[in-house]
């Protein structure tokens, strides 16, 4: 039995290792999203002695936001090393360039 798309079913490593590496980075905002929500799940209304102090939470965001950032940084750097190969993937990304269309001489 063949697969419809003519595609195989295994890829090169370094080829899903690429694509596995475009899907975090399409996942980072997600995920900060949601670390950046966890302190509205914090407690504050605790006894005294266990209260969650503001400067935290902002510290945490802030962490959270350094994070993203050394965490995109060092995954574009990965991208940025592994070269195409894929067509496919190429063409997803919207990287590879369009083949013109020949021109029949109708201008219009």
């Amino acid at each position: 039995m063949t697969q419809p798309s003519g595609r195989s079913v295994f890829l090169e490593r370094r080829i899903y290792r690429r694509r596995r590496m475009m899907d975090g980075l399409r996942l980072l905002p997600i995920v900060g999203c949601l670390l950046w929500m966890l302190p509205l799940f914090w407690q504050v209304d605790v006894p005294e002695g266990d209260l969650v102090r503001m400067s935290s939470a902002i510290l945490f965001v802030f962490g959270v936001w350094v994070l993203l950032i050394v965490v995109s940084f060092v995954l574009s750097r990965m991208l940025g090393q592994v070269p195409f190969r894929d067509t496919t993937l190429l063409r997803e990304t919207g990287a590879a360039p369009k083949a013109e269309e020949p021109d029949d001489g109708a201008a219009g």
